[in-house]
């Protein structure tokens, strides 16, 4: 699909976002403007803006920063370790979290938050779709709660290890809520509030980044989910629940 586009097309592919929490996507979209830019690299501030850029400049994938790189220095985009391989087939089931001031596990909390209750209204939906987009141009609603959940948790600012003293302060101010965490393991490493709470919050936690769990069948490569025992199931399985 892509090898076929013209760069109008591509750039309306770009305007759309798509790149933007999948950075296959973004690769693909890089290589083919690379194809299609015949007449140098002038034409490379042109296109998709500078957000585009600045991704690719931050995870390294610009070929203009490869070049500064000793060949011998390089890692070919195309190589990915497990854990990365794994994390591109489950990326549907995840909301990234993009942020470089230490808050990314309150600005996680908030982010699912705003996913759970973005079908109530109109105004939920429009403050879902404010906050999901980190700060990006003048998106600053993440941020903003993020900041006002760590006053109410009475967090000071992190140094960007989030441990279980901080996951319990969250969860203590949002007594309506169930912190519940995985790691990439499949382990839980944190669930709070299981007997009183309305609404379960799932993150998942890598390297001490955390990303909202939209699925958890999904994260567990399953079709179901059940709840209440934690049992991830198949079609054609039995699931006997053990609560």
């Amino acid at each position: 699909m892509l090898s076929q586009m013209d760069l109008s097309q591509l750039q309306h592919l770009v305007e759309s976002g798509i790149w933007r929490e999948n950075d296959e996507m973004w690769c693909q979209i890089y290589i083919r403007f690379c194809e299609l830019a015949i007449d140098g690299l002038t034409q490379f501030d042109k296109f998709g803006g500078e957000e585009f850029w600045q991704q690719g400049r931050d995870k390294g994938f610009c070929q203009q920063d490869r070049e500064r790189t000793p060949i011998e220095e390089r890692t070919p985009i195309e190589e990915r370790s497990p854990f990365e391989e794994w994390l591109e087939k489950r990326n549907r089931c995840f909301v990234n979290i993009y942020t470089n001031d230490n808050m990314v596990l309150p600005r996680a909390v908030v982010t699912a938050i705003a996913r759970l209750h973005k079908d109530s209204s109109a105004e939920s939906w429009r403050f879902w779709e404010d906050i999901r987009k980190s700060d990006r141009r003048r998106h600053k609603a993440q941020q903003r709660e993020a900041t006002h959940l760590m006053e109410r948790a009475k967090l000071q600012p992190s140094n960007g290890q989030w441990g279980i003293e901080e996951m319990q302060k969250i969860q203590a101010a949002l007594p309506e809520y169930r912190l519940r965490i995985w790691n990439s393991d499949f382990v839980k490493t944190f669930d709070g509030n299981p007997n009183n709470s309305m609404y379960n919050i799932y993150l998942f936690e890598h390297n001490n980044h955390f990303r909202v769990i939209t699925s958890m069948a999904m994260f567990f490569g399953k079709h179901f989910w059940c709840d209440e025992c934690e049992t991830a199931y198949g079609k054609g399985e039995r699931h006997l629940c053990i609560m």
